[in-house]
Order: structure tokens, then C-alpha cells, then sequence
């Protein structure tokens, strides 16, 4: 039988607003360091009231005999109309996973600064990447995301420690 998936569509706050229960087709991609995608068609009818910018999209799965779990979410960047030849009407929509934000994000620190060139574990320095780009520790606060929608994990130090300088490059480039 395979796995059962679940999908609903949120506002950009997590609130739910509908369940994605008329899809006419979904395909996603997850993927380790790297964005992942999902695309999403829906019918015509569906009401695009519901379709903004930054809302999320849920995907919800379960193994055969197994039981719901979050399999991703997902924010919602492109819709589209589109008419076939035929003349049906559907709703195209391409969401981006929570790396994304990563990518739209330079460091915007200078070469020798310590936000820039860092000795750490490697996964206590990736997170002190994102907060000092995207979160909290952002010495220009215009450049963090909202804390009540963003966060980064505490520290752990349980990778190798490394140096490492990085100045102007990309977040998520840099991190990978």
C-alpha cells in the first residue's frame, strides 16, 4: 500500500487555514544541505484567497502501519494560474523548505571580524553563522527574522572542532 500523505496549507504564523485535500498533483524534493522543493497543483476552484506569499504548506506523511508525523514544511513563493488547452483552470504553486532563507542571506561581516573567521565545532560555529545573520545575534536587527518564527538550536558541540573564515559569503554557502 506505501505511505499515506497528509497536506494543509497555514498562514505565514503557522496558523492552520484549510486542509490540501482536492490536489490534483504534488511532487517534492527533500535534500540534505541543500533547498528543498515542492510542487503543488490545485484545482481552479480552489480558493486563491488562500494563496499568499510566505504562507506554508505542510506535508505530512505515514508509513504503511505507522503513524502521522511532519515530513516538511514548506513557504509558499510562486503561484500561478494556468489554463490548459482543454480550458481547465488550475493553481500552480512552488514552495521552498526553511533552507531558503539561508540562501538569501549574505554575511555581512568583514574579513578578521568575529563574526567572519571563527575556531569552533563545527556545528556550534554553523549556528552561531545563522544567529549572527539571521537570528538574534545579528549586530544590524533589520537583518533578523522574527524570533517568533525563527529560531536556532542551542548549542551542542559535537563535532570536530575547525577554523574557518567566511566574509562576505553566502549563509548557506558557508555552511555547507
Amino acid at each position: 500500500m506505501g505511505a499515506t500523505y497528509s497536506l494543509w496549507l497555514l498562514r505565514d504564523n503557522g496558523d492552520r487555514l484549510a486542509a490540501l485535500d482536492t490536489v490534483v498533483r504534488v511532487d517534492y524534493v527533500l535534500s540534505v544541505n541543500d533547498i528543498g522543493v515542492l510542487n503543488l497543483t490545485l484545482p481552479g476552484t480552489f480558493n486563491d484567497a488562500l494563496l499568499q506569499p510566505d504562507y506554508r504548506i505542510e506535508v505530512w506523511r505515514t508509513p504503511e502501519g505507522g503513524r502521522y508525523a511532519l515530513e516538511r514544511q514548506f513557504l509558499l513563493r510562486g503561484i500561478e494560474e494556468v489554463t490548459d488547452r482543454a480550458g481547465v483552470r488550475t493553481w500552480q504553486l512552488t514552495a521552498l523548505d526553511g533552507v531558503s532563507l539561508l540562501a538569501g542571506r549574505i554575511i555581512e561581516y568583514a574579513a578578521g571580524s568575529a563574526q567572519s573567521s571563527k575556531t569552533d565545532q563545527v556545528d556550534d560555529m554553523m549556528q552561531a553563522i545563522v544567529r549572527e545573520n539571521c537570528g538574534a545575534s545579528a549586530t544590524d536587527t533589520a537583518r533578523a527574522f522574527d524570533g517568533t518564527y525563527f529560531g536556532v538550536a542551542a548549542d551542542a558541540g559535537l563535532g570536530p572542532s575547525i577554523t574557518k573564515s567566511f566574509a562576505y559569503d553566502n549563509v548557506l554557502a558557508a555552511l555547507q
